[in-house]
């Protein structure tokens, strides 16, 4: 399985660490997005193997779940070509306060989104996350989710509503 960040900084280091540390993917199946070599570097010195891309789009195509590891006023710059290539494509966004709609409209209709909320003890595997899945998305893939964002701590399943409280 590969799992692309687009986005490199603090929270994308601390979920790839915790997926290389908790043993769900080597650092060689991940691959990160950022917009030039020095920001991505820090990624690639936390994750030796880890690979970098210029491109969302290349990060989409060779990854199984992108993950949103942007801040929220960049996203709409983050998936501006992703339309046609994020097709049946599954997305896991920690962009604080960006809905799961807002998310799939810059999307094909049928991407699966979900939406989560870490915290930033994340970076030392403490972190607390809640997620909640949108239209598309399966068991699998919030079982697929769960496990990710519990490699760097625990995490919950929640409704939406309820993200921005908590």
């Amino acid at each position: 399985m590969t799992i692309g960040f687009i986005g490199a900084g603090v929270m994308a280091r601390a979920l790839g660490k915790g997926l290389v540390q908790g043993g769900v993917v080597a650092a060689t199946n991940l691959i990160c997005s950022a917009p030039t070599p020095q920001d991505g570097q820090p990624f690639l010195d936390l994750l030796p193997g880890a690979r970098w891309t210029a491109g969302n789009d290349d990060v989409v195509r060779q990854s199984d779940l992108t993950i949103l590891a942007v801040k929220p006023q960049v996203l709409p710059e983050a998936m501006a070509a992703l339309g046609e290539i994020s097709a049946g494509k599954l997305f896991l966004s920690i962009a604080a306060g960006v809905t799961i709609e807002k998310i799939r409209g810059w999307l094909h209709p049928t991407a699966r989104v979900v939406r989560a909320m870490p915290n930033t003890p994340m970076q030392v595997g403490e972190g607390a996350s809640v997620y909640a899945g949108g239209p598309n998305v399966t068991e699998a893939d919030c079982a697929l989710v769960h496990r990710i964002l519990s490699a760097a701590g625990r995490a919950w399943r929640v409704d939406e509503n309820q993200i921005d409280t908590i």
